[in-house]
């Protein structure tokens, strides 16, 4: 089917060389992951006339109208055909696509190379709904990232106010934003940098997984980036999304250690949050001081991360593994890394380990067995 509005994606880069001995020029479409040499005729003049016009905007019929003097209009179309079979060239938004923000660029781009439906993965992101549960640092790293890309709407649950640290782990909040409430100050932030994007702020806590079922319905990813403080918030939510079978991804900052995931697919047979937290005390070097330790942040219900042993770029490197997660989930442009998994990444020295999630047996909240 021959193209509507033909886009030569803006991140290959495109030029003809002079004719060789035997007058065939050479035509180079290349990018960062692939490279395509053509041979042949008339690439001068295809990269001069042509290649301004596929901007996926300008439709085929004017095209080859502009050209019709050097290219005859089966010719022109045999050819974007050609280049479309290598996924070079690729429909564009029409109209459409002067309503993306300039600043997207790279992203599309990347999308293009990487997502099955090319440029129209960014239209799955700016119709997604993501609920996020904790904004200090790693939390107003992922907000960020998902703003920049584009995401329909996000949704901050966070009830703590802005402490002084909390310019330490993220430059979104200002020292003027002390004592106001976070989820607010963050999204006052971000509504600046993505004005595109419809951002709210949840500042009062959940009381039971009901509640926080009802701020997730219909969501269409949860990110949790809760300090260990909210440990008992971080367990109503995973009850929540359990019920609804929704699809979310943990992630902090503990110590030296940065953790990013589990993941949860919302699959009714796969281990939950509370299977994980149940095998991390069993697992621990002295399981009665981790399980003591962990019914003690079961009762705290506050976020500890400005007075714990961590370092801002970590916030960074967890928020922003989690939203690029996101990214790749919501657009189609990778399976899900994280699903029963979780990345944990040293501080120093970067050692990386990726470790699966079992089902505990007699999970109170999953039950710990198939059904």
């Amino acid at each position: 089917m021959p193209f509507r509005n033909p886009l030569l994606p803006e991140h290959f880069l495109t030029w003809a060389e002079p004719p060789d001995e035997g007058g065939d020029e050479l035509l180079r479409i290349v990018s960062w992951r692939r490279a395509l040499t053509l041979k042949g005729h008339s690439f001068r003049e295809f990269s001069r006339e042509v290649v301004p016009l596929l901007d996926g905007r300008t439709g085929i019929d004017r095209i080859c109208d502009e050209v019709a003097d050097i290219f005859a209009r089966e010719d022109l179309e045999a050819a974007l055909e050609m280049l479309g079979g290598q996924g070079v060239v690729v429909e564009g938004g029409g109209a459409d696509a002067a309503a993306l923000p300039a600043g997207l660029q790279p992203q599309l781009a990347w999308l293009s190379e990487a997502a099955p439906e090319g440029r129209a993965a960014q239209r799955h992101l700016t119709a997604a709904r993501v609920v996020l549960f904790g904004g200090g640092g790693p939390g107003a790293a992922a907000a960020r990232g998902l703003a920049a890309a584009g995401i329909g709407e996000l949704l901050i649950v966070d009830p703590a106010e802005v402490g002084a640290s909390d310019s330490y782990f993220s430059p979104l909040f200002r020292p003027g934003d002390a004592g106001s409430l976070r989820a607010e100050a963050l999204a006052d932030a971000l509504a600046e940098l993505a004005p595109d994007c419809r951002i709210r702020a949840r500042t009062t806590r959940p009381d039971s997984p009901q509640d926080i079922a009802a701020l997730i319905e219909g969501a269409a990813m949860v990110l949790c980036c809760l300090d260990a403080g909210e440990l008992n918030l971080a367990l109503k939510l995973n009850r929540a999304c359990r019920d609804l079978g929704m699809r979310w991804l943990a992630g902090g900052m503990e110590g030296l250690d940065l953790v990013v995931g589990p993941g949860f697919s919302g699959d009714p047979d796969a281990a939950c949050y509370m299977c994980w937290r149940m095998r991390e005390v069993a697992c621990a070097a002295n399981p009665q001081a981790r399980l003591a330790l962990e019914r003690h942040l079961d009762r705290l219900r506050r976020d500890l991360s400005a007075r714990r042993e961590n370092l801002a770029m970590g916030a960074d490197i967890v928020g922003g593994m989690m939203a690029a997660e996101a990214v790749a989930v919501l657009t189609g442009a990778g399976e899900p890394a994280l699903d029963g998994r979780f990345l944990v990444v040293e501080l120093p020295g970067l050692r990386q380990e990726k470790h699966g999630v079992l089902r505990k047996p007699g999970c109170p909240v999953c039950g710990g067995t198939a059904r």
